[in-house]
């Protein structure tokens, strides 16, 4: 296998690896590709541009007059770092949304589009280049007429791993701020003993010890329904008991610390 062949497999098999993009870039700019490595360059870059201002950033016209310049194909191999993402929407507008996203999203059915508005946060179509997201973006709007209010609808970079050697991931509890402890005892075990029909006192044992592991082996197109069950577990309407940043996804690691199964 060449070197460009590696380079490509191994942004396919991870969109998410932005080590390989930029090594990827300094060895086009040795072979003398100098639009296609600032391209490699500009998305990673624009991975870290907040969402809300991803499409108009300076960043990105460049990205996309340079787009115009490389090939397709290589285009949707290297860049496909984004996805469109539905984070929020007002739950009297479900069978809108879904109405809508049947449209936008033509020709996916109608059991998966219900499957992907109960997951909310979640993404709509992931894997794509970022002039493609924001294609996809602008269409958006022209089905949103109908709706008590605005769906949020953002394109953002793709915010979990896609790769591991075994095809499976693991979706950790990480250490929490000192502030979060003294609620433990009366909310945390609460909602794993939910998540794994598990007694509470073994609940809360299992994970007295942090980080811990909430799911292991985790199959990558039920890891985003998983997260999201995961975090409504923990964050009821006007209480959030975990921060943001509080569950990680990693590759799988069969000895990994404090298993729930």
């Amino acid at each position: 296998m060449s070197d460009e062949a590696a380079f490509l497999a191994a942004l396919r098999a991870n969109p998410a690896d932005d080590t390989t993009r930029l090594v990827y870039a300094d060895w086009l700019e040795e072979q003398g590709e100098p639009e296609q490595a600032e391209y490699l360059r500009l998305v990673c870059t624009l991975v870290g541009v907040p969402d809300n201002e991803l499409s108009e950033s300076p960043f990105a016209d460049r990205l996309r007059f340079l787009s115009e310049r490389v090939l397709p194909w290589w285009q949707a191999d290297v860049g496909a770092r984004f996805e469109l993402a539905l984070l929020e929407f007002n739950p009297t507008d479900r069978v809108s949304i879904e109405l809508a996203l049947e449209r936008l999203l033509e020709p996916v059915g109608r059991a998966e589009i219900g499957a992907l508005v109960a997951a909310t946060p979640v993404a709509i179509r992931s894997r794509m280049s970022l002039p493609a997201a924001v294609e996809l973006h602008m269409e958006w709007p022209r089905y949103c007429n109908w709706f008590h209010s605005k769906p949020r609808v953002v394109i953002r970079p793709i915010p979990y791993p896609l790769y591991s050697d075994s095809g499976l991931f693991d979706l950790l509890l990480r250490e929490l701020p000192r502030d979060f402890w003294p609620r433990w005892a009366a909310t945390y075990k609460s909602p794993i003993s939910a998540l794994h029909n598990l007694p509470p006192r073994e609940a809360a044992d299992r994970v007295r010890r942090l980080p811990a592991v909430l799911f292991r082996a985790v199959k990558h197109d039920t890891l985003a329904t998983t997260l999201t069950r995961t975090r409504r577990a923990f964050n009821q309407p006007y209480c959030d008991l975990l921060p943001p940043d509080a569950l990680t996804v990693v590759p799988h690691a069969p000895a990994a610390n404090k298993p729930i199964t």
